[in-house]
């Protein structure tokens, strides 16, 4: 009996395996059917999507051709117009080109005969040909000559540069790049600020000293010159430049001429700084000279105009050595 049972159980067991054996074999087949199956489905899906997307990309691609084409008609017509509109341009300038160009000659000729007459004016009146004045101010001056005072030259001056807490006088300091004036930037920078507010006595007492260093050390690094004489000093830099007194002829002036003419009136301004003075009377002068002023015989040069003054003369100053500088 036990041994029957024995076999029963081993033929039992061989069933069962083959059972189960078949069945997954049959489990394999049909996953492998429905994996095929689901894979067909899905590519089938893609494919249909991906047609559906091509179709898309298809229609927007010739939107975008057709956008494409109209952009590129209406830039060839637009070219077609501006470059009608540039020809009709050029036509019309090519006929107002020349008028245009001898109205600028002619008033560049009225502007230099203008500076020419009016620098002996402005020195007749104690001042100089002051770079950044408008022409309309000198050439009001050259028509006004005959009534024109100094008391209202300097007024305008004044006013004018030191509009708006004399930011005019601060570009110009700014615009100094010589290279003595950069040595004394800050010299430069002090005396603006005390000008600015209103401490006219210390921007005067820094400046004027400054014009006789300026002079010495350009003159002595450009031509190697020096000596104890200042005069002798001044010589050598003022026999640097062409100068002359008057137009050569009366209604026109070449630029040689004006530069000549202003160079003139500008040296004769240095020396008439450095002039002789009487110990006497130089406390009661209220012009600028540097002798006064240094040996503490002048007591009243804190004023806005001599400040306005000095800064612009040596704007001046800072001119004549920039043309020595051009010079070939």
């Amino acid at each position: 009996m036990a041994g029957d049972g024995i076999d029963d159980l081993i033929a039992m067991k061989s069933v069962l395996k083959l059972a189960r054996k078949k069945y997954l074999s049959f489990l394999a087949r049909f996953s492998k059917r429905y994996r095929n199956r689901v894979f067909r489905e899905s590519l089938v899906e893609r494919l249909a999507t991906s047609d559906a997307d091509l179709a898309k990309w298809e229609e927007q691609y010739k939107r975008n051709v057709q956008k494409l084409s109209y952009d590129l008609d209406k830039l060839s017509w637009d070219i077609s117009i501006t470059n009608l509109q540039l020809h009709t341009f050029t036509l019309g300038l090519s006929t107002s080109l020349v008028a245009s160009a001898i109205e600028r000659l002619e008033r560049l000729d009225q502007i230099a005969l203008c500076l020419a007459r009016v620098s002996p004016i402005m020195d007749k009146n104690d001042w100089w040909l002051v770079a950044g004045l408008p022409i309309t101010f000198y050439e009001h001056i050259v028509q006004k000559q005959d009534s024109v005072t100094a008391e209202e030259i300097t007024k305008i001056i004044v006013k004018f540069f030191n509009h708006e807490k004399a930011k005019k006088l601060g570009q110009i300091v700014e615009s100094w790049n010589a290279a003595p004036f950069t040595l004394r930037e800050q010299f430069f920078d002090e005396a603006l600020w005390a000008h600015q507010n209103a401490r006219f006595n210390l921007s005067v007492s820094v400046l004027i000293g400054q014009v006789e260093g300026l002079i010495r050390d350009f003159v002595a690094t450009k031509y190697a010159f020096t000596h104890r004489s200042f005069y002798r000093v001044r010589g050598v830099f003022s026999s640097r430049f062409k100068v002359l007194t008057e137009l050569l002829t009366e209604n026109t002036a070449t630029v040689e001429e004006v530069n000549a003419i202003v160079n003139y009136h500008n040296l004769k301004k240095l020396d008439e700084l450095y002039d002789a003075y009487d110990p006497s009377s130089h406390h009661k002068s209220e012009r600028l000279r540097r002798h006064a002023v240094a040996h503490g015989l002048s007591l009243n040069y804190g004023t806005v105009e001599l400040s306005t003054r000095l800064f612009l003369l040596l704007d001046m100053l800072h001119s004549m050595v920039k043309q020595i500088e051009l010079q070939k």
